[in-house]
């Protein structure tokens, strides 16, 4: 009865010990999973170099349209500009040398004689639209449109280019107007350089500067470096978002088999807590057989069983009963 008696008390000893550990180990796991949560909540953006390369595409793909329309253009066209009224100056420079004579004035007898054809020579060597000779009060002097010879143009910025002796230029687009009010067919720069001999101004030349080819050519330079670099931020854009893509179908792979695992540990868990076991010593009545429960309350062994167990009875009768019970039947045979 002893040895019995501490049988069962290591057995009972043993299942506690085995119960706390798996207790323990399950909610060491639980905390695992939890940490695992927490980590993926917080780390939405796996890979750091995924994700700088991102931020990288994204500002490339919204700050070079807006970098290309505030300095890229404005810069290439005002180069363009500048370009031209060098070339105007340059050619208001030469023309001078043949109108100016010693008497520090535009000697109108032989303004027209070799002007005309030098004038012919420059607009098929740099494409001029249009050319005027301005006299100090603003008369024009030549014209390659004779309507326009003694015309006279007392707008301001001629008045500021006769008077303070500097050339003034202004890009005129294709349909605009010029200064002088005309409609222009051609992307044109309008240039006005004053006519300086001996430290005075004698007049000013108006020369109507054609860049419409040059400006096509800067267009389409502009437009394929802009589209080249436009194409390779959203290709860098696009291969970032599927391998990021990819990055996150991996992870939610990985986090949705630790929840089935971690789904089917619980399971087992409760599995295992439902499981009814009896151990230890079991105070039973040596007559009736009944049992003794914790409450001091003495139950029907049936009853006992089946409430800590999953075992189950089916009655029926042994044949010493039976014989006990129904001994006619035995008789009869």
């Amino acid at each position: 009865m002893v040895e019995k008696k501490l049988k069962s008390k290591d057995l009972r000893s043993g299942i506690e010990r085995r119960t706390f550990s798996y207790t323990a180990n399950i909610a060491e796991r639980r905390s695992g999973k939890d940490r695992r949560q927490g980590r993926h909540k917080r780390n939405i953006w796996p890979n750091p170099l995924l994700r700088n390369a991102l931020i990288m595409a994204l500002l490339l793909a919204t700050v070079l349209p807006i970098y290309y329309a505030v300095f890229i253009f404005p810069s290439f066209k005002k180069l363009l500009i500048e370009s031209a009224k060098e070339d105007t100056v340059s050619i208001a420079k030469h023309l001078a040398a043949m109108l100016i004579t010693e008497k520090a004035d535009l000697d109108e007898k032989s303004r027209l004689e070799g002007l005309i054809r030098e004038i012919s020579k420059l607009k098929i060597n740099y494409d001029l639209k249009r050319l005027k000779v301005f006299s100090k009060s603003g008369e024009v002097l030549f014209s390659t449109n004779i309507a326009d010879i003694g015309n006279v143009n007392d707008h301001e910025y001629l008045n500021e280019v006769i008077t303070l002796g500097k050339a003034y230029s202004k890009f005129i687009h294709r349909d605009a107007e010029s200064l002088e009010g005309q409609k222009m067919t051609d992307d044109v720069v309008e240039t006005y350089v004053p006519i300086i001999s001996g430290g005075q101004v004698l007049g000013a030349f108006e020369i109507y500067y054609n860049i419409t080819a040059r400006k096509k050519q800067l267009d389409i330079l502009l437009s394929r470096s802009s589209a080249a670099i436009f194409t390779l931020a959203l290709v860098l854009l696009i291969v970032i978002f599927i391998l990021l893509f990819k990055e996150n179908r991996t992870i939610t792979q990985r986090k949705l088999s630790e929840d089935e695992r971690e789904k089917l540990i619980v399971e087992l868990q409760d599995a295992i807590a439902e499981i009814k076991t009896l151990s230890g010593l079991l105070p039973i009545c040596a007559h009736c057989k009944k049992i003794r429960d914790d409450k001091g309350y003495w139950r029907q062994i049936e009853s006992y069983i089946i409430e800590h167990s999953e075992a189950e009875f089916s009655h029926g009768i042994c044949p010493e009963c039976a014989k006990k019970l129904y001994p006619e039947l035995f008789e009869k045979k």
